[in-house]
Order: structure tokens, then C-alpha cells, then sequence
């Protein structure tokens, strides 16, 4: 059986195993699966210290912002009081909330040290970063397809011992 290829797909072959899958051919060279996976680890890390950050800024300057203002505006009344409670739960909240980005720093360095439970994590936080469109969603697809390849999980095997 033949099968004709289009003239403009049989002009570009670069192009064509540029965009295989893993599965298709696999990575162009044996280091390219772990410069992928530093690329990942650093993806990780990076957004993780963003996140991190831009969360505790939010948090102080909620905390202060508030405190001052309810304070200057009605001291000793019970108001006041409120404000200041208002800003420590709010600031007990956020700071559960910068566990899940610090997380992705840790993620980051486990798959800088090639520990199994870190391609783990990074593949559940890939599958939670689908959802947010458009660079979490990159960046899913990305740890999705990196971390599914088998070499790339052979690489992240227990040792023996």
C-alpha cells in the first residue's frame, strides 16, 4: 500500500521530526531528556519563588494597610478591633496559601536530584496547572510530556540500596 505525502509536509522534514512526539522517536539526543527535565526543574522553581513572593507582598501590604488605617481611623472602638482581626485572618490565610507555590520549589529541586517522588508531584502539579490558561497551561503540557517518557522515568527510578 502507498501513501502519497503532501508536497509541502515532504519540503520540510526538519520541521516534521521537530514536532514528533516522544513516543515517535523520542528525544533528538540522549542528553536532551535531561535538559528538559533541568528546564522543567527550574520552571518549577522559578514560578514557586514568583508566586511565593507576589503572595507575601500581597500579605504585608493587606496586614499593614489595613491595621494602620482601621487603627488611625477609630482607635479603641470596636471596629478597630475588627479590622486588626480581619487582618490576621487574612494573613493566616495567605500564608497557608504561599505553602502550595513554595511546594513547586520544592518539586523543582527533587527533579534537580532525580527523586522519584518528585516526578510524582510534578505530574499531579502539571495536571492542576492545565487549568490555568494560558502559560499554566504550557507549562502542564510541558511536565506532562516530559515526565511521561519512559527514559525520562527510567531516570528517576529508586536505586538499589
Amino acid at each position: 500500500m502507498r501513501v502519497d505525502v503532501p508536497p509541502v509536509v515532504a519540503a520540510m522534514p526538519q520541521v516534521v521530526a521537530i514536532a514528533a512526539p516522544a513516543s515517535a522517536g523520542g528525544f533528538p539526543r540522549p542528553g536532551a531528556a535531561r535538559d528538559h527535565v533541568k528546564i522543567l526543574a527550574w520552571i518549577y522553581i522559578l514560578w514557586g519563588i514568583v508566586a511565593t513572593g507576589g503572595l507575601a507582598l500581597t500579605m504585608i501590604g493587606w496586614c499593614i494597610v489595613t491595621a494602620v488605617e482601621g487603627a488611625r481611623e477609630m482607635p479603641g472602638t470596636l471596629v478597630a478591633r475588627d479590622v486588626i482581626i480581619l487582618s490576621a485572618v487574612a494573613l493566616l490565610v495567605i500564608a497557608i496559601a504561599c505553602c502550595f507555590p513554595a511546594s513547586w520549589i520544592f518539586v523543582g529541586r527533587g527533579l534537580l536530584r532525580r527523586r522519584p517522588w518528585a516526578r510524582l508531584m510534578a505530574l499531579v502539579f502539571g495536571v492542576v496547572k492545565l487549568a490555568f490558561f494560558p502559560v499554566g497551561t504550557l507549562v502542564g503540557a510541558y511536565a506532562l510530556w516530559v515526565l511521561f517518557d519512559e527514559r525520562i522515568a527510567a531516570g528517576f527510578k529508586p536505586g538499589p540500596g
